[in-house]
């Protein structure tokens, strides 16, 4: 829902955020341009489902001095403008919205410039080490898509569910009893990157660690155990078995065609009649807890670095992450923000999210490697070929270790940062 005007002009009258730095197109792109010098500007690309509202930008307008030309593009228009940037030597963007998974691509290819935020930012949005290369930060987290275990807190109710005492596995067989027909569980297992981060979510929860931290190699048994356990679950009638057609688990789950999602929510809608649930496993309560992170960086080529850098502090402190999050409806990647907006949107068992966000880790231990979308493209159609039947865990645990740690032992060997 869209704030109103006078909205942010009472809040910007309480509100104080400083906005001293942190050191350190598309034809079908909509970009709203405004009338001025062109020098007292920078440019700020986003999704058009992810962008703020020009109200909100006249904040940071009236407060720096500097206008905000807003342009509403997708990720794929983003990285275009960044590759045509570095080819001109000239930003497009000062400001670009980035993902995780697309980071160590765009920092082994020089585009972005290095951050030095303060440390009550890297304190207050944990996620910003999934765009931290040793001590260089790349990028700081606006919002984050939670994965883990979501429940539909009605039928939680209706069927009088354990959920602290019960596993999910013990859940399930309550939840399916006679229901041949009923798949309990939704979960990606399509060809997508989804059904990868689906399956890290749960090495995560399990065992609390993916990759092992020298070599980015899979550990063998988590990988193992974790594809044995999506195995049973077919096996068990608690999932559908996947085909070769797109999937959209969350919306089966929002359409109560099942009870249970494991996978990510990223907006306030979506939490509505949700609950997220503990992945209660064999040793107890989950490990380590993952979200999927958008943040904001800056062009390497941009001349307006200063400003650029205030903009990002200004965005992303606590403050100002409340209110976008009343803005566009993504959840904050701010703890502080988080934890007003799912106090004042009544969300259930907020406090497990919260407390969910203490165990917060990144998929890889030395961040998104720059080969991830070469090894996301081999990983899929594996776990795939598993949730249609056609191979069991253990052989797809081979297939991984035969091919997609081929490419992680080859861009080693080859590509050495």
């Amino acid at each position: 829902m869209k704030l109103k005007k006078f909205a942010y002009l009472l809040t910007a009258a309480v509100v104080s955020v400083s906005i001293v730095g942190c050191s350190g197109s598309n034809e079908n792109s909509k970009k709203e341009t405004n009338k001025g010098d062109n020098n007292k500007s920078i440019t700020l690309m986003m999704p058009e489902d992810q962008a703020p509202s020009r109200d909100l930008l006249s904040l940071f307008e009236k407060e720096s001095g500097y206008k905000v030309n807003l342009v509403k593009s997708s990720f794929k228009d983003i990285d275009n403008s960044l590759i045509k940037s570095a080819s001109n030597q000239k930003a497009e963007a000062d400001v670009v919205a980035v993902r995780w998974d697309q980071v160590g691509q765009y920092r082994s290819r020089g585009y972005l410039e290095i951050l030095k935020p303060k440390d009550q930012v890297l304190n207050d949005i944990k996620s910003t080490n999934y765009f931290a290369f040793g001590k260089n930060i790349l990028g700081i987290p606006y919002t984050n898509k939670i994965s883990g275990l979501f429940a539909d807190s009605k039928i939680l109710e209706d069927e009088n569910l354990d959920t602290k005492n019960n596993n999910l596995e013990q859940i399930l067989k309550k939840l399916k009893k006679d229901k041949i027909e009923y798949y309990p569980l939704s979960i990606s297992l399509d060809r997508s990157d989804e059904s990868n981060q689906a399956l890290y979510t749960i090495i995560m929860a399990r065992d609390g660690k993916i990759f092992d931290a020298d070599k980015n190699l899979f550990i063998g048994h988590n990988l193992h155990t974790s594809l044995v356990f999506i195995e049973n679950l077919i096996s068990n009638g608690f999932v559908a078995q996947a085909s070769d057609n797109e999937s959209n688990p969350l919306s089966d789950f929002k359409n109560k065609k099942s009870s249970l999602y494991i996978g990510s929510i990223g907006t306030i809608k979506d939490l509505n009649g949700v609950e997220m649930l503990d992945m209660l496993g064999e040793s107890g309560p989950s490990k380590k807890t993952l979200v999927y992170p958008n943040a904001l960086s800056i062009s390497a080529f941009s001349k307006k670095k200063d400003i650029a850098n205030k903009f990002i502090e200004w965005y992303t402190s606590k403050n100002i992450q409340s209110m976008v999050s009343k803005d566009t409806g993504l959840l904050p990647a701010s703890n502080d923000a988080l934890s007003k907006t799912l106090t004042d949107s009544k969300v259930k068992n907020s406090v497990l999210i919260l407390s969910q966000m203490e165990k917060l880790d990144r998929p890889f231990p030395n961040s998104t490697p720059k080969y991830y979308d070469q090894f996301s493209r081999k990983m899929y159609p594996i776990i795939n070929e598993l949730g249609k039947g056609l191979i069991g865990g253990h052989d797809a645990h081979m297939k991984i270790e035969n091919d997609v740690e081929a490419i992680i032992k080859h861009n080693q060997a080859c590509c050495a940062e």
